[in-house]
């Protein structure tokens, strides 16, 4: 997508009344169509505002704008930026107040404020004809001259791509792996997020239905929304927060912010009086044993206690796991109300196609370019090792396939590193994981072997450790070259 001057939509809005022919020719003046349009209110609005600034200055240079821009994954839009080489200018198009401008220009600064660049806000309500900026996070009048100012005052960069500046993970917020970030609420949750929380919210305070359920998928920030929710509940009650991995500083520095929220693992929950909570809430659901899920349900029943579960049903790790089917026993109930979180907003476009292939070939996108995927292969366990090491001192998280208490085989060799329950509920911008003969493809579907004495199914292992990934993955492929070169075929 490239940036546009102004001046040539001027005509386009004089000339022609259709808003469809309008915004297919703004498609072609930014190269691209992969972001939003101008709805008519926009852009009589934007017309307006135009011939504002020709009022003050009838030569000003209008190029290097981008509208209604939209970041990738996050479904954050802009009606108007101008990014330069020391300053960003957003500018917010009004057909009229709604009350809601200062959040918005606020919450704009904060995608905006990770370019490192100083930020100029302001927002254009074409009813009444009136300018107004952010200063010192308050929005107080301004003028078209100040504005003009501004726009005059920012030097462009040549052919800016604009995709580039915005990385999704700078605005993903774990309450786990950065609790710091999550209490000073450096986040924000996406219009799926923000609908669920309400919904579920409104029917607690209401106390028409006390069981909530939240479907979703590995990477689309359900951890996030549960406790975020936890901290919204927590003003007028006790909440617990039930957790099913191991319990790590991010748990206890949340749970010691707060008076009226305790965190605990699954296997603490005999220790506690459920009792005395108003609402509980329990994440990664899927691990849950079904005798304790049944308990907790049956306690709420009798309080009145609100229940929230997130869970994802793919995310099994055992044979016992698939067995244990929790989501058909809190659906059984008859007093459940489902939600759907889907779209990731964890890994990018990319990663989250490349996962897909390598489950099923038969999803394989050739037009996606995988530069953010690397293919290793080790003849032996002793060069995996050697690889293992030198992607451990560049950063990256090394996982590997949680090994059975009885299980004596090469993977107990890399006891340094982290094995996939380590790792559940967290994310990593940087992983290695490893693949040996025990996988292999059947019919383009990823299968694996079934261990001796091992309770696990290695390629859930593997799902739960692929989909913790931010940014980078690196594949090791453990003599297995049958394995590697099916791979090899996702790549290239």
């Amino acid at each position: 997508m490239r940036s546009i001057d102004l001046s040539k939509l001027v005509s386009v809005m004089e000339e022609f009344s259709s808003n469809k022919l309008r915004n297919k020719y703004l498609f072609h003046l930014h190269q691209s169509n992969e972001n939003g349009s101008l709805k008519d209110e926009e852009w009589a609005c934007l017309k307006q505002l135009l011939e504002e600034i020709s009022k003050v200055d009838l030569e000003i240079n209008l190029g290097g704008f981008f509208l209604s821009y939209t970041i990738p994954q996050i479904s954050k839009e802009f009606d108007m930026l101008k990014i330069g080489t020391k300053k960003v200018l957003n500018i917010e198009l009004k057909s009229r107040t709604t009350g809601k401008e200062r959040r918005q220009l606020l919450r704009n600064r904060y995608y905006l404020s990770h370019l490192g660049l100083d930020i100029h806000s302001f927002v254009y309500i074409s009813s009444v004809n009136e300018l107004y900026k952010i200063e010192k996070d308050e929005l107080v009048l301004s003028s078209v001259s100040e504005l003009v100012a501004s726009i005059q005052d920012i030097v462009t960069q040549e052919e800016l791509l604009i995709d580039e500046l915005f990385d999704v993970a700078d605005y993903l917020v774990s309450p786990i792996r950065t609790p710091e970030r999550f209490l000073n609420e450096e986040y924000f949750l996406t219009s799926l997020q923000e609908y669920i929380k309400k919904e579920i919210i409104s029917s607690l305070d209401k106390g028409d239905t006390l069981i909530h359920f939240i479907s979703s998928e590995a990477g689309t920030g359900k951890t996030l929304l549960m406790y975020d929710l936890a901290k919204s509940l927590q003003i007028s009650g006790k909440v617990c927060i039930i957790h099913c991995g191991l319990e790590v500083n991010g748990h206890m520095k949340v749970s010691d912010a707060f008076e009226n929220i305790d965190i605990i693992s699954s296997s603490k929950i005999e220790e506690l009086e459920l009792l005395q909570y108003k609402n509980i809430i329990i994440d990664e659901g899927h691990r849950i044993d079904l005798s304790l899920i049944t308990q907790i349900m049956n306690k709420v029943k009798v309080n009145n206690t609100g229940l929230i579960v997130s869970m994802d049903r793919y995310q099994t790790l055992t044979t016992k796991d698939e067995q244990n089917d929790v989501y058909t026993a809190i659906i059984n109930t008859g007093e459940v109300r489902e939600y759907s979180l889907h779209g990731k907003i964890r890994t990018n476009s990319q990663m989250s196609s490349f996962i897909r292939s390598l489950f099923n070939l038969a999803k394989q996108n050739p037009n996606m370019i995988y530069d953010d995927v690397e293919l290793l292969y080790a003849g032996s366990y002793e060069e995996a090792k050697l690889l293992f090491e030198h992607y451990y001192m560049k950063g990256y998280v090394v996982l590997n396939h949680t090994p059975s208490v009885n299980q004596e085989d090469a993977y107990k060799e890399c006891e340094m590193y982290k094995f996939s329950h380590d790792v559940i509920g967290q994310e990593f911008d940087n992983v290695l994981v490893q693949l040996n003969d025990y996988f292999s493809y059947d019919d383009g579907i990823l299968v694996s072997k079934q261990v001796p004495e091992s309770e696990y199914v290695f390629t859930k292992l593997l799902y739960q450790e692929v989909t913790r990934v931010r940014k980078k993955l690196c594949l090791v492929i453990i003599n297995n070259e049958e394995l590697f070169e099916k791979i090899l075929e996702i790549l290239v």
